[in-house]
């Protein structure tokens, strides 16, 4: 699985973040074959990182490997390939308040039945005045964003639109959430 960030970074946090849940749960090999039985242990995932500076975009490559469970009753399942997968980072500049929310400006998440082609949503993007600049394929989600300045009524207008489309099946703002925190010293 590879992720990359379309903006210069230091590190695309955010993706490596969401890589690493899907990459646990489609490749964990987690078993739950009965009913009301416990998840049963089948190996452990390691998740590793590294970064290239030939380029302005970083490039976080993330590989996965599963420990030898050979002497367990635990069957093995073949590691699934995620397929494409990027996506913008917003910047500071790029965060707006929308009707009380926190969103990345001029942006829209769109999830589409799994397995809509890409080429659909291009079509629509195109329609819109809009480009696909995040995508994830194994599930079929993408991050559109504006060529021009759209205000919150302008993307629910075009968000109600969307949705006469079979194929979509959630539209939401890129919202953006700040976590804080405080260090506490012993």
């Amino acid at each position: 699985m590879k992720i990359e960030a379309k903006h210069n970074s230091e590190k695309p946090a955010y993706a490596a973040v969401a890589a690493l849940l899907a990459a646990a749960t489609v490749l964990s090999g987690c078993s739950n074959k009965e009913k009301d039985s416990n998840i049963q242990y089948s190996g452990d995932l390691t998740v590793a990182f590294s970064e290239t500076d030939e380029d302005p975009t970083t490039t976080v490559t993330t590989t996965t490997e599963t420990s030898d469970t050979s002497d367990t009753d635990y069957s093995r399942e073949t590691l699934a390939d995620l397929g494409e997968m990027y996506y913008k980072e917003a910047t500071v500049d790029e965060i707006v308040e929308y009707d009380g929310l926190s969103a990345v400006k001029n942006q829209l998440l769109i999830s589409c039945n799994i397995g809509t082609p890409k080429e659909e949503m291009e079509k629509v993007c195109e329609e819109v005045g809009a480009e696909i600049v995040g995508y994830t394929e194994i599930t079929s989600d993408f991050q559109i964003e504006f060529k021009e300045d759209k205000t919150y009524e302008e993307l629910e207008e075009i968000a109600n639109y969307i949705y006469g489309y079979p194929f979509i099946s959630n539209i939401t703002l890129n919202t953006v959430t700040s976590i804080g925190y405080d260090v506490v010293e012993d």
